[in-house]
Parts: structure tokens; C-alpha cells; sequence
């Protein structure tokens, strides 16, 4: 695998991490009436706060690509990647945080003994939030293979500069 192809995965994954954020906030923005029945208001503010460092990790990881493509700026791929890597790490914290804490599903559990409109929702939200998980474990593994992947192009690189095999 090369190193444009790698990060053209990050980049992908990414959008599609992003597109499941967006998608648990349409459901979250979707909720019943009578706000104060549901305790959302924390969930809101995470997901935006994730979304918006997504938002951001895509941004670093399209300024790694060109930099990889037409400029070969290594160096610049790498403070480009290594930002997009923050970025999301900071949105993979929150997350995980929850997801492990079992706050947002113990909230969300309690609706669904709520009338059925609550119950509906809940179980989406549940299920929109669930669906972030396997996105963001590809994004995960795509730094991965990124990281090794530049590693190998500066290999090469310093070993012609050196005139070796």
C-alpha cells in the first residue's frame, strides 16, 4: 500500500465517522417533546464537540494527501497527520469515555420505560450512538497504516540520500 493510498483511507473512514456523528445528531435532534423528560443536553454537547474535531482531523488528513501528492512534502505530511491524529483522539476520548462509562446508555435505557414515543427514540439513539463505534475503530487502524507507511517512504528516502541499496 502507498502512503496517498493510505491516507485516501483515512480520509474516507473519516467521512464516514463523521457521517455517523451527524447522523446520532439528527436523531438526538429528533427527540420527543418535553426536553426535560430526557437528560440530553450533556449528549448534544459531546457529539458536537466530537463532530467538530473530526471536522478538523479531516481538514489535517486533506492537507497530509496534498502534501503527499504534488508537493512531496514530508515533513509537512507529517505535522498534517499528526494534528488529524490529535483531532480525533480528542473525539475517540470522549467517546470512549462514554461508551465505557455506560452513562449515555443508562440514560437512555431509563427512557425507554417512558411512553412509546420516548421508547422509539431512545432505542435510536442507542443505536445511532452504537454505530459511531465500528467507524472509529477503522479510523484507528488507518492512522496505523498511515504512520507506517511514511515511515517506510522516509526509509527509502534517507537510504538514497545515502547512496545504499
Amino acid at each position: 500500500m502507498s502512503l496517498e493510498i493510505s491516507l485516501t483511507q483515512l480520509k474516507s473512514d473519516l467521512q464516514r465517522l463523521s457521517g455517523a456523528l451527524k447522523e446520532a445528531l439528527l436523531i438526538l435532534g429528533d427527540r420527543p417533546d418535553r426536553p426535560a423528560l430526557a437528560p440530553t443536553d450533556d449528549i448534544e454537547s459531546q457529539l458536537l464537540d466530537c463532530n467538530g474535531s473530526i471536522s478538523e482531523a479531516q481538514n489535517a488528513v486533506a492537507a497530509a494527501l496534498a502534501f503527499a501528492g504534488s508537493a512531496f512534502d514530508l515533513d509537512a505530511v507529517r505535522r498534517s497527520l499528526a494534528l488529524s491524529q490529535e483531532n480525533f483522539l480528542c473525539a475517540h476520548r470522549e467517546l470512549s469515555a462514554e461508551f465505557v462509562s455506560g452513562k449515555w446508555r443508562r440514560e437512555l435505557t431509563a427512557l425507554i420505560s417512558r411512553p412509546h414515543t420516548w421508547a422509539k427514540w431512545a432505542s435510536s439513539m442507542s443505536t445511532s450512538l452504537q454505530d459511531c463505534w465500528p467507524p472509529m475503530e477503522r479510523v484507528n487502524e488507518d492512522f496505523i497504516h498511515c504512520w507506517q507507511e511514511l515511515v517506510e517512504v522516509l526509509t527509502i528516502s534517507q537510504k538514497l540520500k545515502e547512496g545504499r541499496p
